[in-house]
């Protein structure tokens, strides 16, 4: 019985030390908020790219930057007008 019980102990605290990290890895900022405080309407892509570092997916008009980490859900999107300036961003949760 007390080896049951043990066994049955160690699944139930290794499930949770599991989920436990899923759940602290999904929520993580792909863009700190240092970072999100440095950017200014009128940034060039290069600038942007430089203070942020290469995003994850570009669209197909090179309009829109998007930052994320595997396996999480926070989005930063990044936008740029037709001249390649940086017109807003938002953090998507």
């Amino acid at each position: 019985m007390k080896v049951a019980f043990k066994v049955f102990f160690s699944i139930v605290v290794a499930a949770a030390v599991v989920c436990g990290f899923f759940i602290w890895r999904f929520e993580k900022n792909p863009v700190s908020e240092n970072q999100t405080e440095l950017l200014k309407v009128g940034m060039s892509k290069a600038e942007v790219e430089l203070l942020l570092g290469p995003p994850a997916k570009v669209s197909n008009n090179q309009d829109e930057w998007t930052y994320s980490q595997p396996m999480s859900w926070p989005i930063f999107y990044v936008s740029f007008d037709m001249n390649g300036r940086l017109v807003s961003w938002e953090l998507d949760r």
